[in-house]
């Protein structure tokens, strides 16, 4: 047996052993206004998220310094420092990088964790942190680093370092020595997305 009902100028047709529960617009909004108390602090609790960097830096120098390492791994504290100019598609067309590391190294590889700033030539800073690698050796080879932008310019994006192999042969004597303490990396690009 089939029902006709009229609701608000709309016809409705149902077998009887269907239900109908027409919500009323009082019950939507309340479901609406618990739905976004609900949800309030999940976005409140989201990471700052600022517009993508795009761009890219082309080749430089980065240099670093670090507690006295040889060629056994010994937990280690160092810094990576570049100053890179010619960028475009950044927030300015010079940067400086700055960081400090903590992890383990010898004179053939470096890993750890990484935080620092990318400060840029119009004020504004990006503060980048993730895991670092740097393979050592003689020769030692290249190896792309990706850090996450946590703040500033980029925050929500990633900083790919792509380094070229330390530059390890004047390094030797101090590495046999267990007495090296800072050197010189080329960077072919920094690029971000």
């Amino acid at each position: 047996m089939e029902l006709t009902a009229v609701h608000h100028s709309h016809e409705i047709t149902v077998d009887r052993k269907e239900r109908i529960h027409m919500a009323t617009p009082r019950k939507i909004g309340v479901i609406s206004a618990v739905a976004a108390a609900l949800a309030a602090p999940l976005v409140a609790a989201q990471p700052a998220v600022a517009d993508p960097i795009g761009g890219w830096c082309p080749g430089g120098e980065m240099r670093f310094n670090t507690s006295p390492i040889g060629m056994n791994t010994v937990p280690v504290r160092a810094g990576f420092q570049a100053d890179l100019d010619g960028c475009t598609g950044t927030p300015a067309a010079d940067v400086a990088f700055r960081s400090e590391f903590n992890g383990n190294a010898s004179c053939n590889d470096a890993l750890g964790f990484l935080e620092g700033t990318l400060e840029w030539a119009n004020g504004e800073t990006s503060r980048v942190s993730g895991q670092w690698h740097v393979p050592g050796g003689n020769p030692a080879a290249a190896v792309t680093n990706t850090l996450n932008i946590v703040d500033g310019p980029g925050a929500g994006g990633k900083l790919h370092v792509d380094q070229a192999p330390v530059d390890s042969q004047p390094l030797v004597n101090a590495c046999m020595n267990a007495t090296m303490q800072g050197g010189r990396i080329p960077i072919n690009t920094l690029h971000f997305n």
